[in-house]
């Protein structure tokens, strides 16, 4: 199976179990935390993507870089690395970001400016933009 579609069938399960379990907000917010200190550390990407590395030591490093994240983060990340696909945890934290904007409504979108814009002209281009979908509209 492919990385991408991997990844998306995690991302579909685990939003489904905190949708269930009333963890979404926390769940969430681990994602996030969990990509910006990935984002940030090349190390812990090496070392998350490593075959050499075993996968209860590749849990243990993990569990002490995030012991504050949600118990339903944690056994997210140990069922990912016993089915040893850690190499794609990434990959799901973003598909579960995309999974959960699209279950709010939330479709995301990006401005190009050759010059910077006044909040008045960014506002404009949101409403004129919003006006052609359903759902609340995300510009960065």
């Amino acid at each position: 199976m492919n990385a991408s579609k991997s990844a998306g069938r995690y991302a579909k399960a685990i939003l489904e179990l905190v949708n269930e379990q009333d963890c979404l907000l926390a769940v969430e917010k681990d994602f996030a935390s969990f990509l910006q200190v990935v984002s940030l550390s090349d190390d812990l990407r090496i070392f998350l993507n490593s075959p050499v590395v075993r996968g209860d030591k590749k849990m243990s490093v993990l569990t002490r870089i995030f012991p504050d994240f949600n118990a339903m983060t944690l056994r997210f990340f140990a069922l990912v690395v016993k089915n040893r696909r850690e190499s794609h945890l990434i990959e799901m934290a973003h598909a579960f970001e995309a999974l959960v904007q699209n279950q709010r409504g939330i479709v995301p979108g990006t401005i190009t400016s050759s010059v910077p814009l006044s909040a008045d002209t960014k506002a404009l281009i949101i409403q004129k933009i919003a006006s052609s979908f359903e759902g609340k509209l995300e510009l960065t």
